[in-house]
């Protein structure tokens, strides 16, 4: 009987964990890595939110998903707070068609190969490979804040933590 509970205790904890999606910790802190092409078209001056995207989920399905980046605009603004989208995607114009229907005005850089995910060792899940960088260059934040309400406020409370911080 009681193995029989470690081994549905072990079960549930290894379940939980894994809802939790994968441990991003060893990015904080790290210098990201930017094909050549953003770092010379894009000054970084303040945090900035990279969204990455590629064919690992329909293409509109992704620019829906940036989509929702439009109703935090202010909020990001309020923040000092950049967006970038970096799409390992052939360059396409329907993707900037796509881009202008939904409104989004924050540049878009294309790049191909999977350097990017790959030097910076992002998962493989779409909702971790989101990620704001300080103006030096080091992840501070990892996943996709817009997913929900919860995560939204998560991001907030910690670029928030993260300004004072840097004040003191």
């Amino acid at each position: 009987m009681t193995q029989l509970i470690i081994t549905i205790l072990t079960f549930l904890f290894v379940a939980c964990s894994s809802l939790q999606g994968p441990n991003t910790e060893h990015l904080i802190g790290q210098t990201v890595i930017l094909p050549n092409e953003i770092y010379h078209t894009h000054t970084f001056k303040n945090n900035t939110i990279i969204h990455y995207l590629d064919s690992s989920i329909c293409i509109p399905c992704n620019f829906d998903l940036i989509n929702i980046w439009n109703r935090y605009t202010n909020e990001l603004d309020s923040l000092n707070v950049d967006l970038i989208i970096l799409c390992n995607i052939k360059y396409d114009t329907t993707l900037l068609e796509i881009a202008r229907k939904n409104r989004i005005s924050c540049p878009i850089y294309f790049t191909s190969g999977d350097s990017y995910k790959t030097n910076n060792k992002l998962p493989d899940s779409y909702e971790y490979q989101t990620i704001m960088i300080d103006s030096s260059m080091q992840i501070e934040w990892v996943g996709l804040p817009v997913i929900n309400k919860l995560t939204w406020n998560k991001f907030i409370k910690h670029k928030k933590q993260t300004k004072h911080e840097k004040n003191i």
